[in-house]
């Protein structure tokens, strides 16, 4: 994995919607997350890597080189699946999103908002990452969308 920076992709802890989701770093101090936004609901807080009085959303350890891998319950350093697992599906993704959102009508697609409910293979319009579909409902309050950049998991079915 490539050392994280402003801009980085990470999973934290949101404390608006009370969950862990994907969030991108906007401050680092000394290589480590500071302040984050979240890119379901847009807030920006402080990096929290765990519910707070909890134990760890996603272990990680820093490697030698400086990068951050993800820790399997064994406690060893898991193979960074994000950057591989892309790198190696990502004509097939494309092709499969071309293959369910391009060409289709404006009508087709539900506007996303945290507190609706989505079904699987539900086309959706996100404001910031544009047109996908439900990939899989992770649980009653996650939905991962296929977008054309990739997967996000985002919040849904929260109460309003």
């Amino acid at each position: 994995m490539k050392p994280l920076t402003a801009g980085s992709e990470i999973d934290a802890w949101c404390t608006k919607c009370k969950m862990p989701l994907g969030h991108r770093i906007v401050a680092l101090v000394r290589s480590t997350p500071a302040r984050v936004i979240c890119m379901t609901c847009g807030s920006e807080h402080r990096y929290l890597k765990k519910a707070p009085g909890t134990q760890s959303i996603a272990p990680v350890k820093r490697l030698a080189d400086g990068s951050i891998s993800q820790v399997g319950r064994s406690g060893s350093a898991a193979t960074p699946t994000r950057t591989s697992a892309a790198s190696h599906k990502a004509p097939a993704k494309a092709n499969e999103w071309d293959s369910r959102v391009l060409g289709q009508s404006v009508s087709s697609f539900t506007r996303y908002s945290m507190t609706r409910r989505f079904a699987l293979g539900e086309l959706v319009s996100h404001p910031k990452f544009g047109d996908g579909y439900v990939l899989d409902v992770v649980d009653p309050q996650k939905v991962s969308i296929m977008f054309r950049e990739g997967p996000k998991t985002l919040a849904h079915g929260q109460p309003g």
